[in-house]
């Protein structure tokens, strides 16, 4: 009964992964090298764990201006 659960789980994750690598090529902004991050080393998801932290900041730090409209 695990080992189905197991698959089962498996298979979504994988379903899942799919579909975001697909949007990610899809967009014309978004960075391709993204896609499969979860099979590139760990040291390569941490780069880009600490770049996208580095990101949130600066937005956090100074928010977008966006015209009420």
């Amino acid at each position: 009964m695990v080992f189905v659960i197991q698959h089962t789980h498996r298979r979504d994750t994988q379903a899942i992964q799919l579909k975001l690598d697909e949007l990610i090529r899809g967009d014309r902004e978004a960075r391709n090298e993204l896609i499969s991050l979860e099979a590139k080393p760990e040291i390569a998801v941490e780069e880009v764990k600490s770049a996208f932290e580095e990101l949130r900041e600066t937005v956090e730090d100074h928010p977008p201006h966006r015209d009420a409209g």
